[in-house]
C-alpha cells in the first residue's frame, strides 16, 4: 500500500489549485495561540476576579448565571475596557507576540503556516478556510511575498475580488480578533450568514479539501455546509492527530474523506510540502504503488510493448537518480539511517519493477539490455566529497535492484540471468578500473559500518542482509506468498552469489575473498542449501546452476567448494553455527 502522505502529495502535486484547506484551532496549538472560547473564559475569570472571585471553577457558569445570558465576546470587551485602545491592548495580549515571545517563538507561525504559504506560492493552493480569530497565516504568507486577500466578515466576502482572480483568499469564517463580532458562542456558531453559506457551498462543491486541526464538533453551520454538499469532484483528506470524534465521523461518511493519522499537524504538513516541492522540481512523473508498477510491467510485457516497457524504466530510473542526487552526502550515523529510509522508500517501485521484469523475462535477451541500463544509471551518482559511510549508501537502490531481480531469477531457475546479474561490468570510479558487478555492488561495498543499520537485535551477524531480507520479502509477496518460499529462494541466492563473489574475483585478481549472507548462522538454511547442492549433483553437467552459471567443470567446482569452505570457516568461526558442508553434499 502506497502510504497517505505520498497518496495527498500527488494528489497535490498533480491538481493544483483545485484543493482547498481548512484551518481549526489546533494549527495554532503549537504557537500557544488560544482558542476563542479559551479567550472567552479567560476574559469571564478576568470580569469574576475584578469583582472579587477569584477562584471560580466554571467562569462561564458564573458569568451567566450573574448576567442572564451566555458570555459573549463583544459583550466581555465592552466590560472590561471602556476605550478602544484598551480593547487593542487587551486583544493584543492574546495574539500579537511580546519581544521576549517572539524570541521563543511564542504567538509566531507555526512551521505548518509556513509549509502551507510555501505550497501557495508554488502554486498548488488557492483558497484557505479557517475557524481562526489570529493572523498566523496572513504572517507566514507576508513572509513568503505572496500577494492575498482576507475575508473576515460577509460584507468582506461579498465586496471582496473572486476568488478565481487572486493567487490565495483567506476566508476568516468566524471573524478575525480585532473584529468584535467575532462568532464564537454556539448560538452564533449556528447559523452563517447568506454571503457564507453561499461561498462555502462553492468551494465545497468545486474544490478538494484538507482539514487541519478541526474537530468537527461544535461549528455547526460549517457541519451543516459540509452535510448539504453533495458533489464528490475532488477528494476530501481529514488529518487527525488521535481518535476521530463522533461528529467529525459522520461528515467523513458522508464525504468518504480518507482519514490520515499524524503526530502533529507542523511535522506533517512540513513533509507533504517537501514532497510537492520535491515532485515540482524533479518532474516526477507519479509515486507508483507496488501493485501499479507490478501490474503495469506485466501488461507491457503481455503486449510485447517493448517501447514502452523500456521507457517506464528510463523515466522510473531516471526519477529516482534525481531524488538520489538530492540527498545529502555529509553526515554521521543518523543522517546514515535516515537516508537509509529514505533511500528504500523512493527506491521501492523500481526494485518492484525490475523483480517483475527477471521474473517474466522467459530467457528473452531483449529484457536484460533493459535491466543493465536501468541498474547502471544508479551507480553514476557523482561525488565530488562526503561521508564516507553516507556516499557508500549511494549504491544501496542497485543493491537492492540486484538482489529483488537475482532472487527473481532463481525463483525462475533462470541461471543464465543470474549470471548477467550479477558480472555485468561496471566501472569503478575510485580505482578507474571496470569490475564485475557484484564485486562493486554488495552488503560488503554499500554498508562499511554495518553497526549503523537500524536493526531490532543489535547484535546481529548480518545485519545488511536482514535489512535487505526485511525490505525485499513484502515487495515478492505476489510471487512468494508464503514465508518458507520466500527465506528459501533469499537463502539461494545469497550462497550463490557468495560463491560466485569468491570464485570470480579469484579467477580475475587470484585473491581469496568472501561476502557473507544469512545462511551463516541460519541452520535452517544451512540445511536446506546442504540439499540443494546434493540434488544438484545428481544432474551432474546438466545441472543449469554449474554449466549455465558458474560455467565450470565438475572437478573445477568441486576445488572452488573446497576454498570457500575455508573462508568460510574462517570468517564465520566466532558464530557458534552450522558449518557448510557444500562439498560433502556435492557428490558429481
Amino acid at each position: 500500500m502506497i502510504d497517505p502522505i505520498t497518496t495527498l502529495s500527488f494528489s497535490i502535486y498533480s491538481n493544483p489549485d483545485v484543493y482547498a484547506v481548512l484551518l481549526g484551532s489546533g494549527i495554532s496549538r503549537d504557537a500557544r495561540i488560544p482558542t476563542g472560547w479559551e479567550i472567552v473564559l479567560d476574559l469571564c475569570r478576568r470580569i469574576a476576579a475584578a469583582q472579587g472571585n477569584f477562584e471560580e471553577e466554571s467562569p462561564a457558569e458564573w458569568y451567566e448565571k450573574l448576567y442572564g445570558h451566555a458570555p459573549k465576546y463583544d459583550a466581555l470587551l465592552e466590560l472590561l475596557c471602556k476605550t478602544p485602545d484598551e480593547r487593542q491592548a487587551l486583544l493584543q495580549s492574546y495574539f500579537i507576540p511580546t519581544e521576549s515571545e517572539m524570541e521563543e517563538g511564542i504567538k509566531l507561525p507555526t512551521p505548518a503556516h509556513r509549509a502551507l504559504a510555501s505550497l501557495v506560492k508554488l502554486g498548488f493552493i488557492r483558497i484557505i478556510l479557517t475557524t481562526n480569530f489570529d493572523r498566523l497565516m496572513e504572517t507566514a504568507l507576508q513572509d513568503e511575498g505572496v500577494d492575498f486577500d482576507v475575508a473576515s466578515s460577509p460584507e468582506a466576502i461579498r465586496g471582496n475580488r473572486p476568488f478565481v482572480h487572486t493567487r490565495c483568499t483567506i476566508y476568516k469564517l468566524h471573524g478575525d480578533f480585532k473584529d468584535p463580532r467575532i462568532l464564537n458562542t454556539p448560538d452564533e456558531l449556528a447559523n452563517y450568514s447568506q454571503e457564507q453559506n453561499q461561498l462555502l457551498d462553492r468551494v465545497l462543491d468545486e474544490f478538494g479539501l484538507i482539514i487541519v486541526g478541526w474537530s468537527g464538533e461544535w461549528d455547526v453551520a460549517l457541519r451543516a455546509a459540509m452535510l448539504r454538499t453533495v458533489s464528490r469532484r475532488y477528494s476530501w483528506y481529514w488529518l487527525a492527530v488521535g481518535s476521530v470524534r463522533d461528529g467529525a465521523k459522520e461528515l467523513i461518511a458522508h464525504r468518504r474523506a480518507e482519514v490520515i493519522n499524524i503526530e502533529g499537524a507542523s511535522s506533517f504538513i512540513t513533509q507533504l510540502c517537501t514532497r510537492v516541492e520535491g515532485m515540482n522540481v524533479s518532474n516526477t512523473i507519479h509515486p507508483y504503488t507496488t501493485d501499479a508498477v507490478v501490474g503495469m510491467v506485466k501488461q507491457f510485457l503481455r503486449r510485447g510493448d517493448w517501447i514502452k516497457l523500456e521507457e517506464y524504466f528510463i523515466s522510473e530510473s531516471n526519477a529516482l537518480r534525481e531524488k538520489m542526487l538530492m540527498l545529502p552526502q555529509y553526515g554521521n550515523a543518523e543522517d546514515f539511517k535516515q537516508n537509509l529510509q529514505t533511500l528504500t522508500s523512493i527506491s521501492t517501485p523500481l526494485v518492484a519493477s525490475l523483480l517483475t521484469l527477471s521474473y517474466y523475462s522467459r530467457n528473452d535477451e531483449r529484457l536484460f539490455p533493459i535491466y543493465e541500463k536501468t541498474v547502471r544509471r544508479l551507480t553514476t551518482i557523482p561525488a565530488a566529497g562526503g561521508s564516507v559511510i553516507i556516499l557508500q549508501l549511494l549504491k544501496y537502490p542497485a543493491l537492492l535492484c540486484m538482489y529483488a531481480a537475482g532472487i527473481s531469477a532463481v525463483v525462475q531457475q533462470n541461471y543464465s540471468l543470474l549470471r548477467n546479474i550479477l558480472i555485468m561490468p561496471i566501472v569503478d570510479r575510485h580505482r578507474q578500473r571496470t569490475d564485475f558487478f557484484i564485486k562493486q555492488i554488495s552488503t560488503r561495498s554499500v554498508f562499511p559500518a554495518p553497526l549503523n543499520i537500524p536493526r531490532p537485535n543489535a547484535n546481529e551477524y548480518t545485519a545488511a542482509n536482514n535489512h535487505l531480507y526485511d525490505v525485499l520479502k513484502p515487495l515478492f509477496s505476489h510471487i512468494l506468498p508464503t514465508n518458507e518460499e520466500f527465506a528459501d529462494a533469499f537463502n539461494i541466492f545469497e550462497i550463490l552469489s557468495s560463491l560466485f563473489y569468491t570464485i570470480e574475483d579469484r579467477r580475475r585478481t587470484g585473491t581469496d575473498s568472501f561476502i557473507a549472507g544469512r545462511f551463516g548462522w541460519d541452520d535452517d538454511a544451512t540445511q536446506m542449501i546442504n540439499h540443494f547442492f546434493h540434488d544438484g549433483s545428481k544432474e551432474n553437467l546438466e545441472w543449469p546452476v554449474l554449466t549455465q552459471f558458474f560455467k565450470l567443470t565438475v572437478d573445477e567446482f568441486k576445488e572452488h567448494l573446497t576454498l570457500y569452505e575455508q573462508l568460510f570457516e574462517r570468517a564465520t568461526a566466532s558464530w557458534g553455527y552450522e558449518s557448510l558442508n557444500l562439498s560433502q553434499h556435492y557428490q558429481g
